[in-house]
C-alpha cells in the first residue's frame, strides 16, 4: 500500500482555481500545493470537491502570525478555507499541504490542513469536513477567493487505497 499520483498540474498562465479529475476513489487523498499569488489583492486558499459549492462545508481555523495566534470557525460554508485568518499577499507565495479523509460513500470527507507564507512567515492550521455523504469525491479543486493564482502555482494530488 502506497500513495498513488492522482494528478499534477502547474500552471501556465493565471488561474482562479486548479482542479484535478479522480478517476478512481480512494480511501485518502493527499494535497501538496505551492501557490504563488498574482500582483492583486490577497486571496484565501478554498477546497472544493466534486465542483460543490453549495453551502456543504464547514471550517475551523487557527492562524499564528507573529505573537498573535487567532481562530475561526465556518459552518454552512460554500468550501473547505484552507486559509482564512491571514492571507497571501499581492506576489506572495504559500505552501500547503492536506489529508482527506473519505473512505466510502456515505461518510462525510474529512480534511485537515497546514499552510506557511512567505510574505510575514504565517502558519495555519485548518480541519474542515464535507458534509455530503452520499458521493464518492470525484474531483478535488484548490480555488481563489478573489483574483488569480498566478504562473508557476503547482497543485500535487495523491491518492490511498487501502
Amino acid at each position: 500500500m502506497a500513495w498513488e499520483r492522482i494528478g499534477y498540474e502547474v500552471l501556465g498562465s493565471a488561474a482562479a482555481s486548479i482542479s484535478i479529475s479522480v478517476p478512481t476513489p480512494y480511501d485518502f487523498y493527499r494535497i501538496t500545493a505551492y501557490i504563488v499569488n498574482d500582483a492583486n489583492a490577497v486571496k484565501y486558499l478554498l477546497l472544493r470537491f466534486n465542483g460543490d459549492s453549495g453551502a456543504n462545508y464547514a471550517t475551523q481555523n487557527v492562524a499564528a502570525n507573529g505573537g498573535t495566534v487567532s481562530g475561526i470557525r465556518n459552518t454552512g460554508d460554500t468550501k473547505v478555507q484552507l486559509t482564512n485568518t491571514a492571507s497571501i499577499a499581492a506576489s506572495q507565495t504559500a505552501s500547503v499541504s492536506a489529508i482527506i479523509a473519505k473512505p466510502a460513500a456515505g461518510v462525510k470527507g474529512q480534511v485537515i490542513s497546514q499552510a506557511g507564507y512567505n510574505a510575514t512567515v504565517i502558519y495555519e492550521a485548518a480541519g474542515g469536513e464535507w458534509n455530503n455523504t452520499a458521493a464518492e469525491i470525484t474531483s478535488v479543486a484548490l480555488v481563489a477567493s478573489s483574483n488569480n493564482f498566478a504562473a508557476g502555482s503547482s497543485f500535487l494530488l495523491e491518492g490511498l487505497a487501502l
